[in-house]
């Protein structure tokens, strides 16, 4: 995922189960992108999970769609 410039990004690894907790402070031009650039490579990864041959590539690439789904669905939300 690329970050742009004049982005303040703070990572805040605070233990909650695996997950970091991740602050983002984002003009509303940089929210667009983001979320534009997330889209498309989960439209990708639909493109790649359909081509795949391998099980568990496939069910670890369904995985990533699904996490980065809900990045975009709470980024959508706020």
């Amino acid at each position: 995922v690329f970050f742009f410039l004049n982005t303040l990004v703070y990572l805040n690894y605070i233990k909650e189960g695996k997950m970091p907790k991740v602050e983002l402070d984002l003009t509303d031009a940089d929210i667009i992108k983001l979320t534009s650039a997330l889209q498309k490579y989960i439209s990708d990864l639909s493109m790649e999970i359909a081509d795949t041959d391998s099980f568990d590539f496939r069910e670890d690439l369904k995985s990533e769609r699904i996490s980065l789904q809900k990045v975009v669905n709470q980024i959508k939300s706020k």
